[in-house]
């Protein structure tokens, strides 16, 4: 994948400029002649062509980034899109936040993880084949497992003395750890051919030598971590600004307020923790290959150094 001089993904913060650009909802839509004429100002310039500026390539990678996945080569659906990110999430976090009843908070988290599970599914490191079976596997655990844990650290809340004082906050965070636990479970399910079977990983120049373990279980653990880092600020500090807030005379006023308050404190939420715990790890990482198997240890690039290669992380 092509990074830009300013969004060099050598760097943390221009991972975190990197992530940011990708989550430029405007790109979302791009017409099918845009994506053509970005995809040509792409090729033109990497043969060589020098009329193509600085600026129109930089912008041509972004549109390039936003639509295509980096495997496949193909279009990744509409709202599957990382560009989708900030808009859907919006709503399956407020809803997920809000949820107050049994019914609510079931059907909150099943939404929640239907989106996730064909989000990871669109974005995934495609070097390897997944079956049906194992999709669905992935789907149903996870949907399992977060709606057992909303609803199990509800009845606990339930059972806790109304006087503690932590109890509104405990319930406050409950989509939280619904989210990290399901985020584990989803991801190492639906990616364990990656662990099992490996994942491409490649030379500077771009050239296949092999299929590594190692990189797919470093590439699978990354993306639990980066998720799991990303849901904290924003399924735990809009709830607990609102617990501060609803009591104000504002919001008993206007209880009204309370619905597009939270949604523009999540939005926000995302818009700056997904660019900054993303930006922990490379989209297209790399390792030398001595933390790989033995059996890619004898690669050496023209110095005679430990080769360092290239593998697709996910997302």
């Amino acid at each position: 994948m092509e990074s830009t001089v300013n969004e060099d993904e050598g760097t943390y913060w221009g991972r975190v400029k990197r992530t940011a650009a990708m989550l430029d909802m405007t790109k979302a839509f791009i017409s099918d002649n845009q994506l053509e004429n970005a995809l040509s100002i792409v090729k033109r310039r990497r043969e060589g062509d020098m009329t193509v500026t600085e600026t129109q390539f930089q912008e041509a990678v972004r549109i390039k980034e936003a639509v295509i996945h980096p495997d496949t080569g193909q279009k990744i659906l509409l709202p599957l899109r990382v560009s989708c990110i900030i808009p859907a999430n919006m709503v399956l976090d407020c809803c997920m936040i809000q949820a107050r009843t049994f019914g609510q908070t079931v059907l909150a988290q099943w939404l929640n993880q239907s989106y996730n599970a064909c989000h990871y599914f669109a974005n995934k490191n495609a070097s390897n084949p997944q079956p049906d079976q194992q999709v669905m596997q992935a789907y149903f655990g996870a949907t399992a497992s977060s709606v057992l844990t909303a609803v199990g650290l509800n009845k606990l809340a339930d059972r806790a003395k109304a006087s503690w004082t932590f109890t509104p906050l405990l319930r406050k965070t409950i989509p939280f750890w619904a989210v990290a636990a399901a985020d584990v479970l989803n991801l190492r399910t639906m990616r364990q051919d990656e662990i099992v079977h490996g994942v491409q990983i490649r030379q500077p120049d771009g050239h296949v030598v092999g299929v590594s373990q190692e990189a797919g279980n470093r590439a699978v653990w990354q993306c639990i971590a980066g998720r799991v880092f990303a849901a904290a600020p924003i399924l735990l500090l809009p709830p607990m600004i609102m617990h501060r807030w609803e009591q104000r005379p504002l919001l008993l006023r206007r209880p009204w307020l309370h619905t597009p308050i939270m949604l523009g404190l999540v939005g926000l939420a995302i818009q700056v923790s997904v660019p900054l715990c993303f930006g922990l790890f490379k989209q297209t990482a790399t390792v030398s290959v001595l933390h790989l198997e033995e059996r890619f240890h004898h690669l050496k690039d023209n110095q005679g150094n430990p080769l360092m290669v290239s593998y697709n992380k996910g997302i």
